[in-house]
């Protein structure tokens, strides 16, 4: 399974190095605005593509899944625009309001007509 990482903080890093002992996950591109970050995750976990932009990422990439650990108050822009990929997308810390907007554009995804209504 390949998969994209979005944010290379502590978190991220921590997913990754993970996802670098399995057998049957290979991450092909990680995202985030800390340059010195990328350069060192890309030369330890050899790493194909990095990008200072998760926009870029999300645009140029498309992985098996995403795994977004950027700021909290990133996640909402960042989860629906991997979700407009049709690509599962794990992430942590939701809010009430959030969960709100994942499923409304979930059941607008399906064809459920009452999702439309505000």
């Amino acid at each position: 399974m390949n998969i994209a990482v979005i944010g290379a903080g502590i978190m991220g890093y921590n997913h990754i190095r993970v996802l670098s002992e399995s057998d049957e996950a290979n991450v092909v591109a990680v995202a985030d605005i800390d340059k010195d970050k990328l350069t060192k995750i890309q030369k330890i976990f050899r790493i194909p593509r990095v990008y200072t932009s998760h926009k870029d990422l999300i645009a140029k990439e498309n992985p098996d899944a995403f795994i977004i650990a950027a700021p909290t108050s990133l996640h909402k822009e960042i989860v629906l625009a991997c979700l407009e990929k049709n690509r599962p997308v794990f992430f942590e810390k939701l809010s009430y309001a959030f969960i709100t907007t994942i499923y409304h554009q979930y059941f607008i995804c399906l064809g459920i007509p009452e999702a439309d209504k505000s």
